[in-house]
């Protein structure tokens, strides 16, 4: 079980923590969801069923949940401002080691977006979700799912080339 584990970990951590951040756009929180979704992984794994969803599928259907349990808490009820957003969107070298990638310019764009439009990337592009997989977990149609990222990515190239000086 630990070495299936390890490797969900090292295949999964940086997806995890980005989904988190995408959505809390707080670097602290975000490592806290995390540990708290990687714990819920492991305590569950005996209940995951390969025939009922992909691995991905039920990763993200725990990193939601505990995602959205944490926005539910008290202590996330404050305001936040853009100076306060760390830079930190964290990616993975070939070597293993952890980079930091992001940008002003990213974290401009995150900031811009609805919760739900950085939901909708982190499935796309976090989880490598299929429109049919999203769809389903969205109770929606696949064609309903690729109208809507791309409306969402005309968004991004509005926001960013607008000009903030």
């Amino acid at each position: 079980m630990s070495e299936i584990f390890e490797g969900i970990y090292r295949k999964y951590y940086k997806r995890l923590y980005n989904y988190a951040y995408m959505k809390l756009l707080n670097h602290e929180e975000a490592e806290d969801v995390t540990a708290d979704i990687f714990l819920a992984v492991f305590k569950n794994f005996k209940t995951f069923d390969a025939s009922r969803a992909s691995l991905n599928t039920w990763i993200y259907t725990i990193a939601h949940n505990m995602t959205l349990n944490w926005q539910n808490k008290a202590h996330f009820c404050y305001e936040q401002t853009v100076e306060t957003i760390p830079d930190i969107f964290i990616d993975e070298r070939s070597d293993g080691t952890i980079e930091n990638p992001s940008t002003q310019r990213a974290e401009r764009i995150l900031q811009e977006l609805t919760e739900q439009e950085r939901t909708f990337l982190a499935l796309r592009y976090e989880f490598d979700l299929k429109n049919e997989e999203i769809a389903k977990l969205m109770n929606t149609t696949a064609g309903n799912i690729s109208q809507k990222y791309h409306r969402l990515l005309e968004k991004c190239r509005r926001i960013d080339s607008k000009k903030n000086f």
